[in-house]
């Protein structure tokens, strides 16, 4: 340990008194990222065989319908629940949601695969979200300045882990099965939580839970309909979000052309 905590110092910037919580929240971060990977993976191909690619635009147009309509209100859900429940929730969740579309994908229940899809699209983009809520919680600026990028090497290995194990688990189990790694990284990711709000939270900061002053309220922030930076990030933003679906989807198309093809010539 003595010879590691000087590259930690030097080479990742954590300063004394950091390396638990930022352990912590890594290991958070890399459980959530992989499991979500695990489960999109599993969620497009079971789709793809089941479904069909064809089918994948309605869902792509529905996306964005249920996303805006889910942000709207959802910075005010964090503050009014607070930001540990809310995580604990959105992997329990993704955990009981998992265990009951086991069943229905091996019942053949064929509504179960634009449902796991969708669901899955969703938690993708509110489990992160409330990740780094948090993480803006326990950190000042200064801290986030150094911290952030170790906890985004976090979560990219947690990606890159969860479609490397996709792939080697696809060799030997079904789709439907594969899912329960992605449950036990949802249960390694509920444990970080719990560890992390165990920690003592540094003097000046608020405890996250303890927000419920904050009124609710729902529809765009009064500073971005006025601060030209945040409208431009806004509109950036908007022009990804209309962009990605459609690359997508004709990159899912033409995996499912080529990979046909290859099978039907085999």
């Amino acid at each position: 340990m003595q010879i590691i905590r000087p590259i930690l110092y030097r080479v990742l910037r954590i300063h004394p008194g950091e390396l638990r919580p930022v352990a912590l929240l890594g290991l958070m971060f890399f459980a959530m990222m992989a499991g979500l990977e695990i489960v999109g993976n599993v969620a497009e191909i079971a789709f793809f065989r089941r479904v069909g690619v064809e089918h994948l635009p309605k869902l792509y147009s529905l996306e964005p319908l249920v996303m805006v309509t889910l942000l709207s209100f959802f910075g005010s859900v964090i503050d009014r629940v607070g930001r540990y429940p809310l995580l604990f929730g959105l992997n329990g969740l993704l955990i009981a949601g998992l265990f009951i579309a086991r069943p229905l994908m091996y019942g053949g229940w064929e509504a179960i695969y634009p449902v796991l899809w969708l669901a899955q699209r969703i938690f993708f983009g509110l489990a992160p979200l409330t990740f780094w809520v948090l993480c803006s919680d326990l950190f000042d600026i200064r801290q986030a300045k150094r911290l952030f990028t170790v906890l985004v090497g976090g979560g990219l290995a947690g990606a890159t882990i969860g479609n490397l194990l996709t792939g080697l688990l696809s060799l030997r189990l079904v789709p439907e099965d594969i899912l329960l790694a992605a449950v036990a990284l949802f249960g390694l990711s509920l444990a970080a939580t719990e560890g992390v709000r165990r920690l003592p939270l540094a003097g000046g900061h608020p405890h996250p839970d303890v927000l419920s002053e904050k009124k609710f309220s729902i529809g765009l922030p009064r500073r971005l309909l006025r601060e030209p930076f945040l409208q431009a990030l806004f509109l950036l933003m908007w022009i990804i979000g209309l962009l990605e679906p459609v690359l997508r989807y004709e990159l899912n198309a033409l995996a499912n052309e080529t990979f046909a093809a290859e099978q039907n010539l085999v």
